[in-house]
């Protein structure tokens, strides 16, 4: 009695599983589906999936002529098809989608072990030929010394965002430029690099732009106030040259001629020219210097003069008190 129950229960479930499944002689098998149209065509549904589980094997690609699809049915539905491409020895492995009609290339491993997403010859362990979002950091190490290349960019453009924040309103991008044949660095807001909307600027000549673009010659350029404990200024020459004896001291009647005549110091550039050129703080505190000595020099000369007439006038004096002890003595006689 046990063993007829036994049988019964292989005949049951195999009429029932008879009703899903065809294994013919010659032709299609199918898993799950008495219509297959592959030569192993599996079929899967319950509550884990939603679509059709379909296998094949050993079909023509464009790459080469072995490889398996998921997902793929000749009705062009999407799929995933991994395919080793058959050139040569040590050919690589790839990954293609087909979907619409046509294949695509997804995803390649070459044969030195790099990993290409969007391109079929990675030079790097992993090359991406396309954008790429990470929702958390990117670490990077190496144990070379100076051979650490967090990122590098590329853009036959000319320019290359290098790394960029968005807040959903505005973006702060630090980016890379070859415009007009330079190699400049910009971080700043915006997208565009090419708008003067640089917070730094390192220009190619080295040259650095707080607030601009464009420093022009100069090595620091800032578009704004600039707040500091202390600067160093190197200038030279040192306007010591006015003590030496071959310095021609100008008149006084000169400068005054002068003042007259152009409404500023001689040497000193004037208002015009300041607010169109701007100054050089060394040079102007040089000559601001040389103002001093030799209004120095004059402070001096004029105590000299100021000491001889004091003089001078001590010895009248003596003189007139003399005169008046005779014109009395004179009168009393």
């Amino acid at each position: 009695m046990k063993s007829f129950f036994i049988i019964m229960s292989l005949f049951s479930f195999s009429i029932s599983h008879a009703q899903t499944n065809t294994f013919p002689t010659n032709g299609d098998v199918g898993i799950g589906t008495i219509n297959p149209n592959v030569p192993l065509h599996v079929s899967l549904n319950g509550n884990n999936v939603t679509s059709d589980l379909t296998l094949m094997a050993s079909f023509t690609n464009p790459s080469g002529s072995k490889g398996i699809s998921l997902g793929y049915n000749q009705s062009s539905q999407a799929g995933i098809i991994y395919s080793e491409n058959n050139t040569g020895i040590g050919s690589p492995l790839e990954f293609w989608t087909y979907n619409g009609g046509s294949f695509a290339s997804r995803m390649v491993f070459a044969q030195s072990g790099n990993l290409g997403i969007g391109t079929n010859s990675p030079s790097e362990k992993l090359e991406v030929n396309g954008r790429i979002k990470a929702g958390d950091r990117i670490y990077a190490n190496s144990s070379a010394i100076n051979d650490l290349s967090l990122v590098q960019a590329y853009n036959s453009a000319g320019g290359a965002s290098v790394l960029r924040s968005y807040s959903g309103t505005s973006y702060w991008d630090f980016s890379a430029s070859q415009i007009a044949g330079g190699n400049s660095l910009f971080i700043g807001q915006g997208i565009d690099i090419s708008v003067n909307n640089a917070a730094i600027a390192i220009m190619a000549n080295k040259n650095v732009g707080i607030g601009t673009n464009d420093p022009k010659d100069y090595k620091l350029a800032v578009n704004g106030k600039i707040r500091a404990q202390e600067i160093k200024v190197e200038a030279s020459p040192w306007p010591d040259y006015v003590f030496k004896s071959t310095y021609t001291l100008p008149s006084l009647r000169e400068i005054e001629n002068h003042i007259k005549e152009n409404g500023h110091l001689p040497g000193i550039p004037s208002a015009a020219e300041v607010k169109a050129n701007g100054i050089d703080l060394g040079e102007m505190n040089a000559k601001l210097l040389q103002k001093i000595e030799e209004l120095t020099l004059y402070l001096i000369e004029m105590k000299k003069n100021n000491e001889t007439q004091q003089r001078i006038n001590e010895i009248q004096s003596e003189k007139i008190n003399k005169l008046e002890e005779t014109i009395i003595l004179n009168k009393l006689k």
